[in-house]
């Protein structure tokens, strides 16, 4: 276009208003090439509808925006066309296209609408086709997928968006949340601008519906299994691999506040259980070893040192062992004769602390 065809800059600057973004130039033609003398005066979307629908076979449909941006049709048959798209509005010294056949009309209306709303349809077509490999090149221009249209065909997107809440509503009616929130998911991600906005409202509130599902699910077996767990308390290492399993099911609850308290909770029982585990382990060699080193406790009970330092002090200090310990050789001095004669009372002792989690008073 000549410079002087253009808009003025401050008719350039209005992309969205009414005169210059809302209207078409179009032109017909059975030449097969762009003659600006046959341009029509601006026409409005629905009236470039109303052409494409009455364009007679093996002609040529062309629209052109403010910034001479081209997006132009063949109809090669009632509902076969071909999309060509000129390099030379891209590329300079080019007469090249590029191309893409078999478009039904329901496409190409598509398209025209899109070019409406989007004035660089052109441009963002022909970056995605420079990606790919073009199916053929006859010379005159490539040839390429179809494909490479779906992500600009506005009722393919909310065809799209309709089939998965459709789909996503049965899996839910079904007691399928898992099925169903990956399709409420893709819907949700297909992008906002090309979506019927009323089904985004309604999939984003349905696909709360299926977390919040999940979740109690979720928390019902964990419970399930925290239950188990406690069955099996005095098989120290067997409860707390029950709990470490209900903690990674943790990781599947959606609700950030229910995720906290869940992993808190289990996290203490954990806690609590490997206290008992290794209480359990000094009651009895209190009984067997006047000294140990704390070393020997870790290679004996495989937990972390200063949870058994910790544990060792307050069961002496709570009375729950006769012993002293030794911060400068981390070894622990047991009273042999006072453990013996007392073993069956702290074993009771324990046995209670184990059911309540307190210890000795």
């Amino acid at each position: 276009m000549e410079k002087s065809q253009r808009p003025n800059e401050t008719l350039r600057g209005q992309l969205h208003t009414e005169k210059w973004h809302k209207k078409f130039k179009m032109y017909i033609d059975t030449s097969m090439h762009i003659d600006t003398s046959n341009f029509k005066e601006f026409i409005t979307l629905s009236e470039a509808l109303k052409e494409i629908d009455k364009l007679r076979v093996e002609t040529f449909i062309g629209f052109t925006n403010y910034d001479f941006h081209f997006i132009q049709f063949v109809r090669e048959s009632m509902d076969n066309w071909l999309l060509d798209i000129p390099y030379i509005q891209y590329m300079e010294n080019s007469s090249k296209y590029f191309n893409f056949e078999n478009l039904t009309t329901e496409i190409v209306k598509d398209l025209v609408e899109e070019f409406w709303e989007d004035p660089d349809l052109g441009i963002k077509i022909t970056k995605k086709a420079l990606n790919e490999t073009p199916l053929k090149d006859n010379g005159d221009g490539e040839y390429y997928d179809t494909k490479i249209l779906n992500f600009f065909q506005k009722s393919l997107q909310i065809a799209n968006v309709k089939s998965l809440y459709e789909q996503g509503l049965a899996k839910f009616n079904k007691q399928n949340y898992e099925e169903a929130r990956e399709l409420f998911k893709k819907a949700v991600s297909i992008e906002c601008s090309r979506q019927d906005m009323k089904f985004r409202k309604e999939i984003k509130f349905k696909l709360s519906k299926c977390e919040q599902e999940l979740d109690q699910i979720h928390i019902t077996e964990i419970n399930s299994i925290i239950t188990q767990a406690d069955q099996q308390k005095r098989e120290h290492n067997q409860s707390i691999t029950l709990l470490n399993d209900a903690l990674s099911k943790v990781k599947e609850i959606n609700n950030y506040a229910k995720k906290n308290d869940q992993t808190k909770m289990i996290k203490d029982l954990i806690q609590q259980t490997k206290i008992a585990k290794i209480k359990n382990t000094i009651l009895t060699l209190g009984t067997q070893f006047a000294r140990l080193q704390i070393i020997e406790i870790v290679e004996e009970v495989n937990e972390r040192e200063d949870l058994i330092i910790l544990t060792v002090k307050e069961m002496i200090s709570n009375d729950e062992i006769y012993a002293k310990y030794f911060d400068s050789t981390k070894s622990v001095a047991f009273n042999l004769q006072s453990n013996l004669a007392e073993i069956d009372n702290l074993m009771d002792q324990y046995k209670k602390w184990e059911m309540s989690g307190n210890g000795k008073k």
